[in-house]
């Protein structure tokens, strides 16, 4: 099983996205446990498909986050970097 691609960084806007299964696998499921990262549609198929995903927008950090989808185990990471921090004077 791949993931195409197998990561994905996004702005402190968020936004939704994609990645396709490549499977000869029978079936497979996505996972993720975390609030920001929201599977969409095609989190269970069959051979190959595609899973869609939503990034929420990131509000009042400093520091970059980033999490993991699984595909059957096989890791997607979604990378998401802080709002804009430049001071201004």
């Amino acid at each position: 099983l791949t993931l195409s691609p197998s990561s994905n960084i996004f702005t402190a806007n968020g936004g939704s996205s994609s990645f396709a299964v490549n499977s000869n696998c029978s079936s497979w499921t996505t996972s993720e446990n975390l609030d920001w990262i929201q599977i969409t549609a095609g989190g269970a198929g069959s051979n190959n498909g595609t899973v869609n995903y939503f990034v929420t927008a990131y509000t009042g950090a400093t520091q970059a986050r980033s999490g993991v989808i699984t595909v059957n185990g096989v890791p997607f990471t979604v990378s998401q970097n802080p709002p804009n921090t430049t001071c201004t004077y």
